[in-house]
């Protein structure tokens, strides 16, 4: 009876070993697919950029525009913001509209030139740790033109993601903060 006890227990022993070793490549991957599904796209370069666009009050013929990025690590891997741009377009006109319609800021440009295109070298250029952010304002001399509008573009890249399009902010606004048929309006000082 003993040596069959002893032949169970190699047996087991063995059944025992084999399920560790199958054991090992199992839980590899799963801790591999838990990190592939879960922790590896919080690790992506992300970024949060917000615009705000102020008017101010100079002249009967001209205004002043600030046009205010703020850009924010908002992910848990830092990044090299490498390279930013401005640009501005004048639209005399984008309407009429009928109903509600989707105004795509990139269809809006398509194949015109911008009367504002600035490469920012210095401003918002550098390391961004992880919820670190910066905020920037771009001031415009901009003439008085009633009724027309104005769009302004920011874009940023990272050398951490090159083959991903920008981190962008647009703002499309009247020109002066002066809408069509409206009465002149009092703008900030």
């Amino acid at each position: 009876m003993e040596s069959y006890k002893t032949q169970f227990d190699v047996w087991l022993d063995r059944l025992k070993k084999a399920l560790e070793i199958l054991a090992i490549p199992v839980a590899a991957w799963w801790a591999f697919t838990r990190f592939s599904e879960g922790e590896k796209p919080s690790l992506e370069y992300r970024a949060e950029v917000q615009g705000e666009l102020k008017w101010y009050e100079r002249s009967p013929g001209d205004c002043l525009a600030e046009y205010k990025i703020t850009l924010k690590n908002i992910g848990k891997t830092s990044f090299d913001l490498t390279k930013a741009n401005l640009r501005a377009w004048t639209f005399d006109d984008i309407g009429p509209f009928k109903g509600v319609r989707y105004i795509n800021p990139r269809l809006l440009v398509e194949g015109k030139t911008p009367i504002v295109s600035e490469e920012i070298k210095d401003d918002l250029i550098g390391h961004y740790a992880p919820d670190v952010g910066d905020t920037v304002g771009f001031n415009f001399g901009v003439e008085r033109k009633h009724g027309a509008m104005v769009l302004f573009l920011f874009q940023a890249e990272s050398s951490q993601r090159r083959e991903l399009s920008p981190w962008e902010d647009y703002r499309l606004d009247y020109v002066c903060g002066e809408p069509p048929g409206s009465a002149k309006l009092k703008l900030s000082h």
